[in-house]
């Protein structure tokens, strides 16, 4: 038996002629991951574009400095416009996993350093 990847498919905010409103993209909350780390962080779309057919978003950190673009299937909207603005996933226990996650690294450190000593 082999498995197959199941791709995601996503809907867009589009305009009255059919079109995907960029427009509606900017302004939103978004969650994307930092490039060889397993970590989300969450930021702020800037500006949206399409390039080739694809949603790209440019996304800043909401603390921090500097902007990527992402590609749409490549970030996780927390309020998404094709859903007349609500929130894409549940921000209760996506915050949860967050302070989990934290709570672990911290007494994964706090093991190590008292090894050491």
């Amino acid at each position: 038996m082999t498995s197959t990847e199941v791709k995601p498919t996503f809907t867009y905010a589009r305009t009255a002629n059919g079109k995907i409103d960029t427009g509606a993209y900017k302004g939103i909350l978004v969650l994307f991951s930092i490039p060889d780390m397993d970590v989300k962080v969450e930021g702020t779309v800037i500006d949206a574009r399409i390039r080739y057919g694809h949603l790209d978003l440019l996304v800043s950190p909401t603390k921090g400095t500097g902007t990527k673009w992402f590609e749409r299937k490549n970030v996780i909207l927390l309020q998404d416009p094709a859903a007349g603005g609500a929130p894409a996933i549940d921000s209760q226990s996506e915050n949860q996993q967050v302070e989990q996650v934290v709570e672990s690294a911290r007494n994964a450190w706090g093991k190590l350093f008292r090894a050491k000593l």
